[in-house]
């Protein structure tokens, strides 16, 4: 008998360092490896009904602070047909966490991606979480951006940010690179219902790889 509660104790020990290793063969071609860290995550190249909410409140917010009229169902409409340029998204559906994951053909051979171009639209991304932080002072919260690497991308940065998203609680990360002819996105939002979400989100991040098929 002990030597069963020897046994049951070291799973506990072990049990939190289990990781669910996947890959996603992506449009690109290209096959996306990660590892969940629990099995909170949801993994789906469809989106999600928890994304494409987000994104509905996202454009009726922008409406009413404009004060423009709209009907909720046809944003509803657009917001599914925007969000569908993502390729994979990894969620949780309880707390409304996700991460979306994009990689979008850049289409100018003449003009391929380089750091400066990524570097401009990670300030893009910046000045949109400041807008859409919806407070008078955002000097209390903090956004930061340092270069990552990531095995098979060519150069990415990553911008971590606990800006609040229209007044709410809030954390964001954005991995913005390139792995030529694609521009690769990966957009993390969660309302901080959990504090294992962000923990384990910036896990996730930390295990991608992209690999050739």
């Amino acid at each position: 008998m002990m030597r069963y509660s020897y046994l049951i104790f070291a799973l506990l020990i072990l049990a939190p360092q289990l990781t669910f290793a996947q890959g996603i063969r992506l449009p690109s071609d290209t096959v996306l490896n990660f590892d969940l860290p629990s099995s909170r995550w949801e993994v789906s190249t469809e989106a999600p009904e928890l994304a494409i909410e987000a994104m509905v409140v996202d454009m009726v917010k922008y409406r009413e602070k404009d004060g423009k009229e709209f009907d909720r169902a046809e944003l509803t409409k657009k917001g599914e047909k925007l969000i569908k340029v993502n390729n994979l998204y990894i969620y949780n559906k309880a707390t409304e966490a996700y991460l979306m994951v994009s990689f979008s053909p850049h289409g100018r051979a003449e003009s391929p991606l380089n750091k400066a171009a990524i570097d401009y639209s990670v300030d893009w991304s910046i000045d949109a979480l400041n807008d859409h932080a919806d407070v008078e002072d955002i000097s209390g919260y903090k956004t930061i951006v340092e270069e990552v690497e990531i095995p098979g991308i060519e150069y990415a940065q990553q911008i971590t940010s606990d800006n609040p998203l229209f007044g709410d609680p809030h954390n964001f990360i954005g991995v913005i690179g390139y792995n030529y002819p694609y521009w690769i996105f990966m957009f993390y939002n969660d309302k901080a219902k959990d504090p294992k979400d962000f923990t384990e989100m910036q896990q996730i991040i930390k295990s991608i790889k992209l690999a050739e098929p």
